[in-house]
């Protein structure tokens, strides 16, 4: 019977599809997730036991268990409940959001989303801006802030704007937006690393998924990490 129930554990969890099915499941159904955590558990313990495996050593994978349950349900539910019509939205944390100019429509249900700041970060006379974007988040109760960076011409000036705002949000749900998402990726990676303390690898990983940087955003991030004297070279 242990190994039987070994076989049912490992064949529920050999597959990633299986864990992240079980995490949408968790959010869907709160009594899921708890049921699934108990069986896995209990067949897991007596699994080890079968085995004669100690029992302080049984309760690392149970702790496990539950943790990879908690972040898949944390994934599902973040993803899930965010819809942003808008190039490369990359959703940074339950707090923090980047992603490319939203449509007219996207920025009118902003508020409904939970969005109580929005950070935009190119010029307001760039062509694909959307000129009504202050009053209409003005109309939800955003706070909008505009730092008109020109693309071609980022400076440390910038950034120290752009730390300024993000923290004055303090804890708020707070959008930052450019054109494309490579301004707004790129000052958010700055900020997560320089001010938040995340490995720059790991914070990399959100600018990665929009663009490579050039040779003029690659020498301020550069010169912002050195100054800092953070050890990362972006490529």
């Amino acid at each position: 019977m242990p190994h039987q129930a070994y076989q049912t554990y490992c064949k529920l969890f050999r597959e990633p599809r299986n864990t992240y099915c079980a995490g949408i499941s968790c959010v869907c159904e709160p009594r899921f997730a708890r049921a699934l955590l108990r069986f896995s558990a209990q067949h897991l313990l007596r699994s080890l036991r079968f085995f004669e495996v100690p029992f302080s050593l049984c309760v690392l994978p149970i702790c496990l268990i539950s943790l990879s349950f908690t972040q898949q349900a944390f994934a599902a539910q973040a993803s899930g409940s965010l819809k942003i019509d808008a190039p490369n939205v990359v959703i940074i944390s339950e707090k923090l959001i980047t992603s490319g100019q939203p449509s007219k429509e996207a920025l009118e249900k902003l508020g409904k989303q939970g969005i109580q700041g929005v950070i935009y970060l190119a010029p307001p006379s760039v062509r694909d801006a959307i000129k009504e974007e202050p009053a209409i988040l003005a109309q939800q109760g955003i706070h909008y802030i505009n730092i008109p960076i020109q693309f071609d011409a980022p400076t440390a000036a910038d950034f120290a704007a752009f730390t300024t705002a993000l923290k004055n949000f303090g804890d708020k749900k707070v959008l930052v937006h450019c054109q494309v998402n490579m301004r707004a990726s790129s000052m958010t990676f700055l900020y997560r690393t320089i001010h938040q303390g995340v490995d720059p690898e790991k914070a990399y990983e959100s600018v990665s998924q929009v663009w490579q940087p050039d040779s003029i955003w690659r020498k301020l991030i550069s010169s912002q990490l050195q100054e800092n004297k953070i050890s990362f070279n972006p490529i």
